[in-house]
């Protein structure tokens, strides 16, 4: 329902006969819009980063597991990307969290353009990330990793006075995986990828 000024309002409605001297219904309306904007405001806090606004990794456990049996049901691939920033520690010791954190909220942007809208992708910890693409096999999310890795490695910003890059682990999803098994092959292809240079991508299936 919309008030004078167009604004969507939200209201619970209650229905009460009364029965004298013939039946009545006393039909009330509470307006519940703010305690509904409240509720909804603490789900979203509850499900993302505060940081980069992304899904954390509760909204991420619950989107894998509904994903993991629509795409073993129907026989889709799954894939996985996870990578994190290259020598981060050492930026934000030589120019500050601040500084840090625009990286980090740059980093989320830079991913969420190179995504579809169906992805998820994940704040997963400090400065590691996760990409799970639906209906996406190993050389898709090769594609989308390569574009990712291009695309930071690339970023200029006039709050970050330093280029920065990142490393790469994916895989896909096989026959007997479960979450634990899924990112720990990725994560053993991000481990491949830091020691293999950095800046770089790798995979594991």
């Amino acid at each position: 329902m919309n008030d004078k000024n167009n604004n969507i309002k939200i209201f619970t409605v209650s229905i009460d006969n009364y029965i004298y001297k013939g039946e009545y219904f006393v039909i009330s309306f509470t307006d519940i819009t703010e305690l509904k904007e409240k509720s909804n405001l603490l789900e979203y806090q509850a499900t993302h980063d505060s940081l980069t606004g992304l899904s954390n990794r509760q909204k991420f456990h619950d989107i894998f597991g509904k994903e993991i049996r629509r795409d073993k049901r129907y026989e889709h691939p799954l894939s996985l990307i996870l990578f994190d920033l290259d020598y981060f520690k050492k930026f934000n010791d030589d120019f500050g969290h601040d500084v840090g954190d625009v990286v980090l909220k740059t980093v989320s942007k830079i991913t969420l353009e190179a995504v579809r809208e169906h992805d998820t992708v994940v704040r997963w910890g400090g400065e590691e990330f996760i990409v799970l693409l639906p209906e996406t096999d190993i050389e898709g999310a090769q594609m989308v990793a390569e574009k990712i890795r291009k695309n930071i490695e690339d970023c200029t910003h006039e709050k970050i006075p330093r280029s920065f890059t990142a490393s790469f682990g994916l895989t896909s999803l096989i026959k007997g995986d479960d979450e634990d098994s899924f990112i720990k092959r990725a994560d053993e292809a991000l481990y491949e990828a830091k020691n293999s240079g950095k800046n770089t991508v790798r995979t594991n299936i």
